[in-house]
């Protein structure tokens, strides 16, 4: 009841930034609750976070994180507390250089401004790294054909490893892959481009919804991706988190944001870096058999075992449909 009562309270923040959400393909929110839980989490075990903001989108942020509450408690209502070190790297520091190494070395291109001189400022880099492989491994496909372009693509046979439901009040059937590990893959086409707190929105919708297990398909065919992009949190500028000690004043944020999938499985990486300065200084018997193809821009939503809200939400477009040169490390250029 409790994990119902925070879904419903979390739909309800999200409408409040409908009108205010981005337009990037990508809106990660995981990697920046991590990355603020590690600034209070540098002040101390005990401190506590609360945000002061008022941008309609970063108020939506704030309303899903309950004032005055633990960075333990933060992690446990986003689910980061399911994941391990090496998923989830986070460094404060107020050495710049040594946070803009760590963006380099783990294959990230943004890279934080050096404060001033007289400014006394803290940067935070959280980086969310995380290889899935599917439960039973799909195999190469036709290429899938959209406006004249073909493009590479993978094929899951229907089974209990991967289901297709009906929902209510969806346009199309939502398709449920099970990995080896705690996470499962959703995606579905959508009626509309959704981003931003939108896009979050709709994906948990999407799961949560009720379905109905649709048995007359017999596999699914899905465009392979390869998407790195900036992701845009320039919402977060002049927030204030304010800890039981102390209280700063975000300048920078960035974010970029990686996904790649094929037969094998998917690679989803994220990274945030934020500057902060202190605020005191400047199948039937007879079936025939059927494919489903995902064949126009679909939504995607990676949710962790028991958690009520996606790690990692994208809204693919064709652009990004294409060959990860390295599943495994798709760092490599």
């Amino acid at each position: 009841m409790k994990k119902l009562v925070k879904i419903v309270i979390l739909i309800c923040s999200l409408s409040t930034a409908a009108k205010a959400s981005n337009t990037r393909h990508t809106f990660v929110l995981s990697s920046v609750v991590k990355a603020f839980c590690s600034f209070a989490k540098h002040f101390g075990p005990d401190e506590t976070l609360t945000l002061k903001s008022s941008d309609p989108q970063a108020q939506a942020l704030k309303d899903l994180i309950p004032s005055g509450s633990t960075p333990t408690e933060i992690e446990a209502l986003f689910g980061l507390n399911k994941f391990s070190d090496a998923e989830f790297t986070s460094l404060v520091s107020a050495n710049f250089d040594e946070l803009n190494q760590l963006l380099t070395h783990r294959g990230f291109d943004i890279q934080l401004n050096k404060p001033t001189i007289n400014e006394k400022s803290l940067g935070v880099v959280s980086i969310l790294d995380v290889l899935i492989r599917w439960k039973r491994r799909g195999e190469e496909s036709e290429p899938i054909s959209y406006k004249g372009t073909n493009y590479p693509a993978f094929k899951l046979t229907r089974c209990k490893d991967a289901r297709i439901y009906n929902l209510d009040g969806y346009p199309n059937p939502l398709i449920a892959l099970d990995t080896d590990g705690d996470d499962t893959v959703y995606i579905t086409i959508p009626d509309q481009p959704y981003s931003g707190f939108n896009l979050l929105n709709y994906t948990i919708g999407m799961v949560s919804g009720k379905n109905s297990p649709d048995y007359t398909y017999d596999s699914i065919v899905i465009p392979e991706v390869n998407l790195d992009e900036l992701g845009d949190i320039s919402y977060l500028l002049g927030m204030t988190p304010l800890t039981i000690k102390t209280e700063y004043v975000v300048t920078q944020a960035l974010q970029q944001n990686k996904l790649a999938m094929n037969k094998d499985g998917v690679s989803a990486q994220s990274a945030v870096a934020i500057a902060m300065r202190e605020m005191t200084s400047c199948c039937p018997e007879y079936y025939v058999p059927k494919i489903y193809t995902v064949d126009k821009s679909f939504v995607i939503a990676i949710f962790r075992k028991d958690s009520a809200i996606p790690y990692f939400t994208a809204y693919i477009t064709p652009e990004f449909w294409g060959s990860p040169k390295d599943l495994v490390n798709p760092r490599k250029k």
